[in-house]
């Protein structure tokens, strides 16, 4: 009987997590900071947009500023209170009570000059995002 119970309890498992698998969350964010590593300047205005799109595990990130790159990341964290995700040169976190986001672009292999200071394509991006209400879908 135990040996049942534990096949339909796997069953369950596995049915559920087939049924959120294709759910797609978006979030619209606006960026209001920019700051660029290599020359230390920054952009306090509001310079653009962020289109956050996550189904299932991948999380998708579309600029429309030419100079912030756009990618697709691994979700590693989804909770109440953040949503992290990362590739290897990319960097998402967005705090959902704050709705803060931090978006790090160029992470890898810098340098430090003598006489010009940190040398690298990095970027920081930040702002503020909001769940897309009219285009979030469930699973149908």
């Amino acid at each position: 009987m135990n040996r049942y119970k534990a096949i339909l309890f796997y069953v369950c498992l596995t049915l559920t997590h087939n049924l959120y698998a294709n759910e797609k969350t978006i979030y619209d964010c606006t960026i209001d900071n920019i700051y660029t590593m290599g020359t230390g300047k920054s952009s306090d205005e509001e310079v653009g947009q962020l289109r956050v799109t996550m189904t299932g595990n991948t999380v998708e990130i579309n600029s429309n500023v030419e100079v912030v790159e756009s990618g697709n990341l691994r979700l590693l964290v989804n909770t109440d209170i953040e949503i992290v995700a990362i590739n290897p040169t990319m960097q998402f976190s967005y705090a959902v009570h704050s709705n803060e986001f931090s978006f790090t672009t160029g992470n890898g292999h810098s340098e430090f000059k003598s006489g010009e200071g940190h040398v690298g394509n990095q970027m920081r991006v930040s702002g503020f995002c909001k769940l897309n209400s009219e285009e979030n879908t469930a699973n149908d």
